[in-house]
């Protein structure tokens, strides 16, 4: 019996300046969301 994991990936911006989130679920189950943010730093 396999069990399926989920990885999602939403992200807006450039490399400049961007974010998104990232969710992983385990049968539908959502089990892990990261919220994330970066850019270039001059």
């Amino acid at each position: 019996m396999a069990i399926t994991f989920v990885f999602d990936n939403e992200h807006e911006g450039a490399l400049e300046c961007f974010y998104g989130k990232e969710i992983i679920s385990l049968e539908g189950q959502k089990v892990y969301e990261l919220h994330y943010n970066g850019g270039i730093v001059r």
